[in-house]
């Protein structure tokens, strides 16, 4: 059976979705059980030199370790040094035990090749594992920044330019700090076909040096030794073209990360908003962060709970976008990028309208969600003064909604006793 794990690509770095994060954990799991297979074998090798009297049953453990080593491939296909590379080492188990059937004692030094064993499991796993750490704070870091921006309000506009600078800055430094840890994580999973396996080929070679009785073998494994040798050679030049091209992308997204955004082709914009809930009773507000997804054609807005530092489960939540409405000035709710959403619940009667106020992240993403919903957006500075003047007049806003209004009693008016009469 083969083993797949899914791609990361660096455009999906740039999006920082929940299928993004999801994918990313796989890795870490999997990067995690390597180093602990890596150790067990090493464990086991171990015994191996030390127990000579307990040598063949050692080495048997060995082999069953290596026919029962789960190798990890990335994408949906497997290139020939790949299925060669997963199938070499279920055949080297089988090697030590026919081996082990015609020997009685066998004296292995095999130190050098298990401190490099080693080496790879601490120095290129741990290295992953030791990046996981500072991406992790990274990201927290990174969040609570942006939470920190949304509650600025906006009477304290002396404050906006250098945190939205700020902002810019920690973002930039966010996405490379990703793209860093994806290229890393990439780089494991493909020396993995090259500096593991060559070690572990290495090793057995020394094992065979000392099979005096086993030279018919030996022979038999020869041509294995050499195929294989050529495959890891195959993924080693592969590896170096791998890594530059992989350098000349990574820099290209971060020179212009807006031009390489993951485009859903199911979804016509997609990002996180936060989601202000009011307590009516006592009187506060509460932000919810969501990633959302909207398709135009229909009006479906997705919502998923959820938070880059989160590990809870996905639960989407899908409404029905009927308008959109720049969120008027509040002086209970004062925050920059607001806007509200006239929804349906699916499967809800057009009656129960339910009334959503997000908050974007910044200016961009602000225009880009309400021009997408279908609403007007009109920019107005806030008053300054304590006791704002009395409007007489209505702005395109409120004659859009009057129209509306209209519209909706021509429409139901004739059922009705009243203005306009059966």
């Amino acid at each position: 059976m083969v083993l797949k794990l899914p791609a990361l690509e660096f455009t999906e770095a740039l999006t920082d979705s929940p299928e993004f994060r999801e994918k990313l954990r796989q890795h870490e799991n999997e990067l995690e059980n390597t180093s602990n297979a890596i150790k067990t074998l090493i464990k086991k090798l171990n015994e191996v030199m030390v127990a000579n009297k307990t040598l063949s049953k050692a080495s048997r453990s060995v082999a069953e370790t290596l026919k029962s080593f789960k190798f990890f491939v990335v994408g949906s296909k497997q290139t020939d040094e790949e299925r060669d590379i997963e199938s070499s080492l279920s055949y080297m188990g089988e090697v030590l035990h026919r081996i082990e059937e015609a020997r009685d004692a066998l004296n292995v030094s095999s130190e050098t090749y298990l401190k490099k064993l080693d080496e790879f499991r601490k120095t290129t796993i741990g290295k992953a594992k030791n990046k996981k750490k500072e991406f992790d704070k990274t990201t927290q870091r990174y969040c609570a920044m942006v939470e920190n921006n949304m509650k600025i309000p906006t009477k304290r506009s002396d404050l906006f330019q250098e945190a939205d600078a700020n902002l810019q800055m920690q973002t930039k430094k966010f996405r490379e700090e990703t793209l860093d840890y994806v290229f890393l994580l990439q780089q494991v999973q493909e020396r993995k076909k090259f500096d593991f396996v060559e070690t572990l080929l290495a090793l057995m070679l020394n094992f065979l040096s000392f099979y005096h009785a086993g030279q018919e073998i030996y022979k038999e494994f020869d041509y294995f030794i050499r195929f294989l040798h050529h495959r890891v050679l195959k993924c080693r030049e592969n590896f170096d073209c791998f890594q530059r091209e992989g350098e000349d992308l990574k820099w290209k997204m971060l020179m212009r990360p807006e031009e390489h955004l993951l485009k859903n082709q199911e979804f016509d914009r997609e990002g996180y908003l936060f989601l202000i809930e009011r307590n009516k009773i006592i009187g506060t507000t509460a932000a919810t962060k969501h990633y959302c997804q909207y398709r135009k054609d229909i009006g479906l807005l997705r919502l998923i709970t959820f938070t880059q530092t989160s590990t809870k489960q996905l639960t989407p939540y899908d409404v029905f976008v009927r308008h959109c409405f720049v969120h008027p000035a509040d002086e209970k709710l004062d925050k920059r990028f607001m806007f509200d959403l006239h929804v349906i619940e699916k499967g809800a009667s057009s009656e129960k309208m339910l009334i959503f106020t997000f908050q974007a992240m910044n200016e961009e993403d602000f225009e880009g969600w309400v021009s997408i919903t279908g609403g007007l957006i009109h920019v107005s500075k806030p008053e300054l003064s304590s006791k704002p003047e009395m409007q007489n007049e209505l702005d395109d806003s409120g004659i859009d909604f009057v129209k509306k209004c209209i519209q909706v009693i021509e429409r139901r008016g004739l059922d009705e006793q009243g203005l306009y009469r059966v």
